[in-house]
C-alpha cells in the first residue's frame, strides 16, 4: 500500500510547500512595491493556487530536465528554454480564464494588470507572464528536486498525515474565504501590516 500511495502524498506535500511559498512571494512583492503585507484573502498562510499550478505543470509537462506532455516524453534541445515558453503561454491562458471566471462568479476583479505595459486584457500581461514563467521553470528545475528528495526521506506515516492535514486545511480555507468574498463582493482582508502604519485588523481597514 505504501508503494502505491507514497508518490501521491509526496506530491501533496510539495503542493502545500508551493502554496506556502506563493503566500510568501506575494507578500514580499507587496512589501517591495506597496510597503505592506496582508493575509492575501486567506485565513491560513497558504495560497492553494500555487500548489495547484505545481501539480498541473508536473502532470502535464513534467520538469525542465525531464519534459513530457501527459504520457509522451518530449526530446527537446534547450529544454529549459522551451519549458519557459510553454509556461509563458500557459500562464497567459490560465490567468485570462481564471480572471474572467472569477469576475463572472464574484462580480469584481481579483487582479488587474491594466497598469502594466503590454497587458493582454486586464488579467495578464507579457512582463508578468514572463516573470511567472521564469519562476515556474526555476522552481521545477531547482526547488522541486530538493523537495522531492526531502519528502522521499520522510517517515511514511508522518508524510501521509501531514500532507492530508495540510491539504484538507487549504481546501477548507479556500472555500470559506471565497464564500465570504462571494457574499461580500469584496476582498477578504483580515489583517494588514504596513511599514508606515503598523498592524491593522479588518474592522480598521478601509
Amino acid at each position: 500500500m505504501e508503494g502505491l500511495s507514497r508518490d501521491f502524498y509526496e506530491l501533496m506535500m510539495i503542493a502545500a510547500i508551493a502554496s506556502f511559498t506563493g503566500y510568501v512571494v506575494e507578500n514580499v512583492w507587496l512589501l517591495c512595491t506597496k510597503h505592506y503585507i496582508d493575509n492575501r484573502n486567506m485565513f491560513l498562510p497558504f495560497l492553494i493556487g500555487y500548489g495547484m499550478t505545481f501539480l498541473a505543470f508536473y502532470t502535464l509537462f513534467g520538469t525542465p530536465s525531464d519534459p513530457h506532455f501527459l504520457m509522451y516524453r518530449l526530446n527537446l534541445q534547450n529544454s529549459s528554454f522551451w519549458y519557459t515558453v510553454i509556461a509563458f503561454f500557459a500562464v497567459c491562458i490560465g490567468e485570462i480564464a481564471l480572471g474572467e471566471s472569477f469576475y463572472i462568479v464574484m462580480g469584481f476583479d481579483y487582479w488587474n494588470y491594466e497598469w502594466v505595459p503590454m497587458h493582454i486584457t486586464k488579467y495578464t500581461s507579457v512582463p508578468t507572464s514572463i516573470g511567472f514563467a521564469v519562476l515556474i521553470t526555476w522552481f521545477m528545475d531547482t526547488v522541486y528536486p530538493v523537495l522531492a528528495t526531502y519528502t522521499a526521506e520522510m517517515d511514511y506515516e508522518m508524510l501521509k498525515n501531514v500532507s492530508i492535514i495540510l491539504t484538507i486545511a487549504m481546501i477548507v480555507d479556500y472555500f470559506i474565504s471565497f464564500s465570504l468574498m462571494a457574499r461580500k463582493r469584496t476582498f477578504n482582508v483580515v489583517w494588514r501590516f504596513s511599514t508606515k502604519e503598523g498592524l491593522a485588523l479588518s474592522e480598521h481597514l478601509a
